[in-house]
C-alpha cells in the first residue's frame, strides 16, 4: 500500500481516438524493505493527499497489476488456434497455387501435343 502525498491531478488525454479517457495521477510515498520510496502513479479518482493507493511494486519499482491466474491459459489457448488456422489457410493456399500452376503446365503440354497431331485447316493432302 502506498499514501499520496498530494491531490490527484486530471492527466490530459493522449489518444484522441479514445473517447472521453478520464485519468488521474497522483505522487505516492511506499516503505518496501526499510526504504522509502516514491513515484507519480495512475489513480482510481480524484483523491485527497493522505490516500491510501493500491501498488504493485517489482524491483523498488511501480509496476502493471499481474494478470489473472487463467489468463495465460487462454491467452495461449488463443495463440494456438491463431496458429493453427494460419497453417490451414497457408496449406490451401499452397495446395491451390501447386494445382494451378501443374493444370496451366498440363494444358500447355496438351495444346502442343494437339497441334503435332492435328493438320491445320486447308492444308490437307489426299
Amino acid at each position: 500500500m502506498a499514501t499520496e502525498t498530494a491531490d490527484a491531478v486530471r492527466v490530459p488525454d493522449s489518444d484522441r481516438y479514445v473517447a472521453h479517457q478520464v485519468r488521474f495521477q497522483a505522487p505516492v510515498q511506499w516503505v518496501a524493505d526499510g526504504k522509502v520510496s516514491t513515484a507519480t502513479v495512475d489513480v482510481a479518482g480524484p483523491q485527497l493527499a493522505g490516500s491510501t493507493v493500491t501498488l504493485w511494486v517489482k524491483n523498488g519499482q511501480p509496476t502493471l497489476t499481474p494478470a489473472r491466474p487463467g489468463s495465460a491459459a487462454a491467452e495461449g489457448i488463443g495463440t494456438g488456434l491463431a496458429i493453427l488456422v494460419e497453417t490451414w489457410c497457408a496449406a490451401a493456399a499452397t495446395v491451390w497455387f501447386t494445382g494451378t500452376v501443374l493444370d496451366a503446365r498440363r494444358y500447355s503440354r496438351w495444346e502442343r501435343e494437339w497441334r503435332g497431331i492435328n493438320r491445320p485447316i486447308g492444308k490437307d493432302t489426299l
